[in-house]
This record gives C-alpha cells, structure tokens and sequence, in this order.
C-alpha cells in the first residue's frame, strides 16, 4: 500500500522561510538535502511540562555498536524511563491555511530564542532535576499517601536524556494514522449490577449481560461517566490532530459489538463501505464535510444520527475490539499509527479474565446462572501474541514499530484500579497509560483530569522526552533486599520534574505527578513490576482458589469469584462445593452460598 502524501520538500522550504535560524553565525544545513541548502528551523516559543507516565526499560546494543533502552515489560527491566512532554505556545497558520497542532517541541527541528534545540548542546540531563517521593501499591480508592521514604533515584548522565521519535526521523508534518476506540460497555452509563454486599453504601456495579442482573435504581450511582465527558474529550483529542492525520472512530461493547461511527451520506453504507471509506485526512473532524463520491462523509464521535449518544449497556469487549483495529490498522501506510483507546475499566467479555462474572442472580431471584462469554470474547493472551509477533516480525525485517496503542482510563465504580492488562500493551507497542482517578472527582474535576490526559496523549504521539532513571526499590531482588518492589504489584509512583530556567525556560517549572498535589487528581505514574511464577507471591501462593501469579495480569491475586475448581467454584480464596448447576462453560452454587462471598 502506498504511504499517504505529505508536504513536498519544496513546501516544506516555502513555508519556512520567515524562520531562518542563524546559530554560532551559521547557517545550519539539512543533512536531507543538498550540501548547500539552508534548514529553516521553526521558531517557537516554551509554554508548558507535561510529565506522561513511567516505562520499565532496559539497556540494549544496537547494531552500530552504540547504547540504547528498550521497554523491559517481562519484569527484566533495569531502569525506568520518566516520559513527558515539552510543549510550545503554538504555530501560526502556514499559506495553506493549515497549522501544525503537534506542540511537541521537537530536537533538530524547533528553535527557542532562535537557538535550535540541540540534545547536549541547548538541552541536557542537567536541565532537569528529578525528586521521588514515593513508590507504593496501587488499591483504586487510596485518597492520602503512605510513604515512610522516598525511593532512591538517579538519572544516567550518560544519554539520560532522549527524544523517542514516533515519526521516525521524517519530522514534522508526517502524516499519521490514528484509531480512537471509545468504550461503551454498561458501566459508562451504569447499567450494571445493582446489588448491595451487606454493610455496602453502594451497589457492586460490576458488569454484566443485559438482563442477566438486577441493575441499580439509580443508574447514576453505578456510572463511570454519566456526563459523556468521555465523547466530549474525544472530539476535542480529534480536533487536536492535525489535518493531513488520517483518522477513524470506533466504538465498541457487547451490544454494538465493534462499529465505525461515520456518518456518509449513502444510505446503503454497510462497515465494509465505512471502513473503505471513512479512514479519511483532512479537516474532516474540525468542519464535518468532505466528498466522498459526490456525496458527504461526516465524521463524528458524537454529532448525527449514528453518532455515539452515550448509552452504553452490555460487557466490554475491549480485546476483541483491539483485535480487530489492530488488523484494520497494521495495514496502513502511515510511518505512526496510534490507537487511543477511551475506557473505564477491563474486559469482561472474556471468561479467562479474572474480571469476568461466571456467575449473576437473575432479577427473579432464582438460583445463580453462568454467563457465556461474549460472542465477539477475545482472549487477552491471543491479543498479545498477535502484538509480540508483529514487533518481532518487524524486527526481522529490521524495520522499527509503527504501531503504538495509548489509553485513556478512568475509573468506574466498580473498577478502581489500574489495568495491567493495559499497561502491557502500551509498555509493549510504546504508547502511553494515562489512569483517571475519577471516582473521586466531582464535573470540574473529572473534565479538567480528562483534558490533562488528552493532552499528554497528543502531543506524545509524534514523539516525547524521556528521562532513562535507577530506581533501586523498583529494580531490586526481592530475594536480597528488603527494600525492593515485590513482584506481582500494580504500583503508583509520586514525585516532582523540574525543568530548569536555561535557554529553553527562563524560570524554573516544576511539575508534580503525584496524589492531590493541586487538586483532587491523582496524577501519579502508573508502573507495573510483573509476577514470574507463584513463588514471586509469597509463601503458600498457588492453591486452588488462593492467592496466584495470574500470567495474564502479571499479578499476584485470587481467581475470579465463581470461577470452577475441582469440587465447585472458587468463593472467598477457596473452593466452595454448595450446591452446583451447570450452564455453558460454568458452574454457580446456590444463591445462599454464593451471596456470602466477599
């Protein structure tokens, strides 16, 4: 498949030519073009440090013979890489009228104060310094830390500092392919379980089939985005590409299944039409209207007939809807494809997941039924195969990945904590895993945290800044030290960056990621340290029903309630016989036994 077209070098030199940079009383030149061009840096101005999220990695060779870092996402990390982002005030329409949004400032390509942006030179580890304050578990509904002290931290002086270039040394201005995949499973809008545990204030809101539950009388309550501001953040995420991107919207739940949403005009337009057609550049997003064949193609995750209207119902199907635009995207020519992914929690559709309810009482109150998987159920291990045998396909053909998968993920109700299934995929494919504590936020709060993620997101896309760190606590042999991160933990990492007043910033900025630090966000970084077999979780670990390394999270933790064992279903850490019926590929025990787990 041809690659999509960008700007012409001749353009390119066009719309430069009011940013001529003069650095040491010459020119610089463009090792891209002839030996006697100019390159025409564009100048920008600093406004603001996003820090994004951290990245186990570890130290690699490659072939030249020179030091890097990879991603460490199998627990062999050996550092871990501080990402963030440097953002400039903005460009100025070119004589095209079109401007480039990505505020990303960009090393060899932007200038401040008419000093090009030179890692070693303009910029370096010394611009910044890094102070932990602590590393600790990650339990979902935590409102106050509990550090006793701060992880040890040092950042190599050595190379770092990078920039992690998604565009691939093309620059700026190269398309990109992006996929926003927005949740609409039944926790968005609460329809979910409405059950109480006795002592509860509120229902279990887990997910379910539709009418395999009684849902709650308040539907509010049990939702994890009762105002859309999930759709409303996703067209403003849209309108943030640029518009030679090439983007698409899908939305996914056990209802809908996996669907495009565009609008085209032709009344005969099936998903084979959408998805031949509605994979479109432009400023499609921004004013809604380009031709597709004498008709209009109007592309929106909100406005119009078969726009999203915020009724979610069902189970996530989140894998299998990954699956597919995995399949949909990896096609495409686009030197960056991004698939940003807009949900509130895990998949529930598939029946390995420990997520997964085998079991619900039925609104009438009659014994505990199994569930089916979802029809469209993907297995979270198939998708991740799928994803280790692209990046190792490509490597074989020592081509760089193309293909980096981000999530937005706020929290529901029923799920308050981080998806490690999540954090695998964007650790893997480099994307980025943004968590949204938004159980605890009221509407200003929510659409303010929202905002904050879009943005990280965005302007990480076509590349971001790393910082490569030790971290001891992280890293450490549990078998050692007492201080090390035990194995098997979803973790949440405070602290400070402060980019230093220099050429770049005339003042110091110093941002926080941490929990509250300026409102009731929690901003800390998310990072996983995987589990590799049951003896990293401790004496006694891997009994029937016990506590086990799930090799699908890379956590320590107890099967799923309901799930078969030998002589039952696992009920509270073991293996409860009660009284059985089958259903599909489950067994439930009666009412009266299975209300009594935890």
């Amino acid at each position: 498949m041809l690659r999509p077209s960008k700007p012409t070098p001749s353009h390119r030199f066009r719309r430069a030519l009011g940013a001529a940079v003069v650095v040491g009383g010459s020119a610089l030149v463009n090792s891209a073009c002839d030996s006697t061009a100019r390159i025409f840096l564009r100048l920008v101005q600093f406004d603001h440090l996003e820090v994004i999220g951290a990245t186990p990695v570890k130290a690699v060779t490659l072939s030249n013979g020179t030091r890097s870092w990879a991603p460490a996402c199998d627990g062999d990390a050996t550092n871990v890489r501080i990402d963030f982002n440097l953002i400039n005030t903005g460009f100025t329409p070119d004589e095209d009228g079109l401007a480039d949004e990505d505020r990303e400032i960009r090393p060899n390509e932007d200038a401040i104060g008419k000093r090009a942006v030179v890692i070693g030179k303009t910029i370096s580890v010394d611009s910044f310094d890094l102070k932990l304050t602590c590393l600790e578990e990650h339990k979902g509904t935590v409102t106050s830390s509990n550090c006793a002290t701060a992880p040890a931290v040092t950042v190599e002086s050595n190379g770092g500092l990078q920039f992690v270039d998604h565009l691939r040394g093309e620059g700026r201005r190269t398309p990109m392919g992006v996929a926003v995949l927005i949740d609409q499973s039944g926790s968005t809008s609460g329809n979910v379980a409405g059950d109480k545990l006795a002592g509860a204030t509120r229902p279990v809101c887990i997910e379910g089939k539709s009418g395999s539950m009684d849902t709650p009388a308040d539907f509010a309550e049990c939702a994890s985005d009762k105002g859309n501001t999930r759709l409303a953040q996703a067209k403003d995420f849209i309108q943030k590409l640029n518009a030679w991107d090439r983007k698409i919207v899908f939305q996914f739940s056990e209802k809908e299944d996996w669907k495009i949403v565009c609008e085209t005009g032709v009344a005969s337009a099936d998903e084979s039409f959408k998805a031949a057609n509605c994979y479109s550049e432009n400023d499609v997003y921004s004013i809604g209207q380009s031709p597709l064949n004498g008709q209009t193609l109007v592309l929106s995750p909100i406005d119009g007939p078969n726009g999203l209207q915020g009724k979610g119902s069902g189970r996530s199907n989140l894998w299998s809807a990954m699956d597919k635009t995995f399949e949909y995207m990896k096609v495409k020519g686009e030197v960056a494809k991004h698939l940003v992914v807009f949900t509130d929690g895990p998949d529930t559709c598939a029946s390995r997941s420990d997520d997964y309810q085998h079991c619900f009482t039925y609104p009438d109150g009659e014994l505990p039924a199994a569930q089916a998987p979802c029809a469209s159920a993907v297995d979270f291990n198939n998708f991740r195969t799928k994803i280790e045998d692209y990046l190792a396909a490509r490597a074989t053909q020592l081509a760089e990945n193309d293909i980096h998968v981000s999530f937005i993920h706020f929290q529901a109700p029923g799920y308050p904590e981080y998806d490690s299934r999540m954090q695998q995929i964007a650790c893997m494919t480099g994307g980025q895993y943004v968590f949204l504590n938004t159980n605890q936020l009221d509407d200003a709060g929510r659409s303010a945290a929202f905002s904050a993620a879009v943005s990280k997101v965005r302007y990480s896309m076509g590349g971001h800044w790393s910082l490569i760190t030790g971290i001891g606590e992280f890293t450490a042999d549990p078998a050692t030290s007492s201080a090390a991160a035990a194995p098997g933990v979803s973790y949440a990492l405070s602290g400070n960056l402060s980019f230093k007043a220099g050429s770049i910033t005339p003042v110091d900025k110093i941002v926080p990621f941490s929990l509250g630090s300026t409102t009731a966000g929690d901003e800390r970084l998310a990072i996983l340290r995987p589990c590799m077999d049951d003896a990293d979780c401790g004496v006694g670990a891997g009994a029937e029903c016990g506590v086990r390394c799930d090799l699908e999270t890379r956590l320590c933790q107890k099967p799923a309630q309901g799930l078969p064992c030998s002589t039952g279903v696992c009920c509270g850490g073991v293996c409860s016989p009660g009284t059985l019926t089958a259903d599909g590929d489950a067994v439930c025990v009666d009412a009266a036994d299975f209300a009594s787990c935890p």
